[in-house]
């Protein structure tokens, strides 16, 4: 976790429930990659969400044990794309 900066994620995900593939790139670096997995479940529509998974949260005698009361995260130039678009197309700064 990098704190007290921004990041630039671009992320690739090939959705399927077998062989699905993840690709990711911190600050312009290629950072993670992995194929053949499942990245989704059959019949089931996959979609993106970004966010805090903090679910102890969600249960008030769990939320009053943690040290810390809040967390904030800043989310930009966010871009969706089809699977022709290049990592160029999605990159932060190119427009």
């Amino acid at each position: 976790i990098t704190t007290s900066q921004w990041v630039d994620v671009v992320m690739h995900i090939k959705w399927s429930d077998t062989g699905g593939k993840v690709e990711m790139w911190k600050n312009g670096a290629k950072w993670y990659s992995i194929d053949n997995v499942p990245t989704g479940y059959k019949g089931i529509t996959n979609y993106f969400k970004i966010g805090h998974n903090l679910w102890p949260w969600a249960i008030p005698a769990e939320r009053d044990k943690s040290p810390v009361d809040r967390k904030i995260m800043y989310v930009d130039e966010v871009r969706i794309s089809t699977e022709n678009a290049t990592y160029y197309d999605v990159a932060p700064g190119n427009y």
